[in-house]
């Protein structure tokens, strides 16, 4: 059975002296952690992750003296070896980058007890074994109403400290950092609240790097309606994740609102397994080294994907992965644009809206 989705909320911050210190001196053991995790698991077989805590708590234990991290040292190493495994990717190969940061399962009934959000949206993270420092992030005006929520209700979330910078400045260590707040994707809809949805149409969208292009139908293929959502940003370079990212997340509620106001019920999307396949194929194939292609085709058009399909439930819209195959470069296509006059991304969302129909 598949993992549940989460939801992720980004809460900046920024520390200094002692607790900046104690943060970076968890950061590391982290990483130390990990990277022994890594050596000592890449030859296992039974990947569960009960088995692994048996076998390796104590191994991470030595280094963090903390239960709840070292449980998170042994996810973050799971996770990657799935990965590397489901991309044929050999463990070997595998290079960890030069991240500093932590991370805790959260329990339920009671929140996260290492990383835990308070009732005044401050944070109180444990660095030591009864150590705690708290820290307060900036919370975005739409996070309030739902984390407010996620402490009454003491739902339980993953969280996860990351160190994005640090130095000292006048002979005092400061440091700049992430608390990530994750959380079950059927949770953050009860938190949120879904739409009631009595849609009949359906819809299909094309993903581009400067564009979400959206084709919506009617339940025999008549076309009714095409929108076109341009990104402000995507192609900014040097990029700005957080402007790119903000913007995207803005579009993506403009497309969906979209819909949902023209009585879509099924959207209809570029499968993004298959679509990570096949860049991955192609270069391994040679072919489309350029690095700012695989960032845009296999990194940032997946990861558009991923969040409209984890948005589009709060519209009470249901999302479908379709196979991509023949809808960019087929005669359908062809036929489609000149009979219809659509542009090529039109007439892709207008042939995923199609296979999503049938």
């Amino acid at each position: 059975m598949p993992e549940e989705s989460y939801i992720t909320l980004v809460l900046p911050f920024d520390t200094h002296g002692e607790d900046a210190c104690m943060l970076l001196k968890v950061a590391r053991l982290f990483r130390m952690a990990v990277l022994k995790l890594f050596d000592a698991m890449k030859g296992e077989e039974d990947l569960r992750k009960t088995s692994l805590v048996r076998k390796y708590r104590a191994v991470a234990y030595k280094l963090l003296r903390n239960r709840r991290y070292a449980d998170g040292a042994i996810d973050l190493v799971r996770s990657v070896i799935l990965s590397a495994r489901a991309l044929e990717v050999a463990l070997d190969e595998v290079e960890f980058k030069d991240w500093l940061l932590f991370q805790s399962e959260g329990e339920r009934a009671y929140g996260n007890k290492n990383i835990t959000l308070r009732a005044d949206l401050s944070v109180a993270i444990t660095v030591g074994n009864r150590q705690k420092i708290v820290i307060k992030p900036t919370v975005a005006k739409n996070y309030r109403e739902i984390l407010s929520k996620l402490v009454q209700l003491k739902l339980p979330y993953y969280a996860r400290v990351v160190i994005k910078r640090f130095g000292e400045r006048k002979g005092i260590l400061r440091l700049h950092g992430e608390v990530h707040i994750a959380v079950r994707a059927s949770e953050y809809y009860s938190l949120v609240g879904v739409k009631n949805n009595e849609g009949r149409n359906f819809a299909g969208l094309d993903v581009n790097v400067d564009r979400m292009n959206l084709a919506i139908v009617d339940r025999e293929g008549n076309l009714l309606d095409t929108k076109t959502f341009w990104f402000r940003y995507a192609r900014m370079r040097p990029i700005n994740r957080r402007m790119v990212w903000s913007d995207i997340g803005e579009k993506i509620h403009a497309m969906l609102r979209y819909a949902y106001n023209h009585g879509v019920k099924v959207l209809s999307v570029e499968n993004p397994d298959v679509l990570g396949r096949l860049a991955t194929i192609w270069r391994r194939k040679g072919e489309r080294k350029n690095r700012d292609w695989n960032f845009l085709v296999n990194s940032f058009r997946v990861s558009i994907i991923g969040r409209v399909m984890l948005k589009a439930p709060l519209y009470g819209i249901i999302v479908r992965a379709v196979n991509p195959a023949g809808t960019s470069n087929s005669k359908e296509h062809k036929k489609a644009m000149k009979e219809f006059g659509l542009d090529k991304h039109t007439a892709s969302a207008y042939l995923i809206a199609l296979r999503g129909l049938r």
